[in-house]
């Protein structure tokens, strides 16, 4: 249902964020069994998000966003297209 409904991730990540960060939340009963039938380290890449980066690597992970933005390691911010990676090489040296 997942990799047809895009949606599912989508609610499934602003419901889990909602759950941790509003103490009124409440739980929808409804999501949590789509949780529980695809399992949350599938949902959410290894688990539920805890934390405000783990919200947003996690989320970008599952909307298809390359994981190089989110890396600890960056040896440059620069991100590049191919077309101008002639143009940002030079302007790295």
């Amino acid at each position: 249902m997942c990799n047809v409904f895009t949606s599912v991730f989508n609610s499934s990540h602003m419901y889990n964020m909602a759950l941790k960060e509003l103490p009124e939340a409440s739980l929808w009963p409804d999501m949590e069994y789509l949780i529980d039938l695809h399992g949350p380290d599938y949902l959410f890449y290894g688990g539920r998000p805890a934390t405000h980066k783990d919200y947003w690597t996690k989320f970008s992970l599952a909307m298809g966003i390359s994981a190089r933005i989110s890396a600890a390691d960056q040896h440059s911010k620069r991100l590049v297209s191919g077309r101008g990676f002639e143009v940002a090489t030079r302007l790295l040296r």
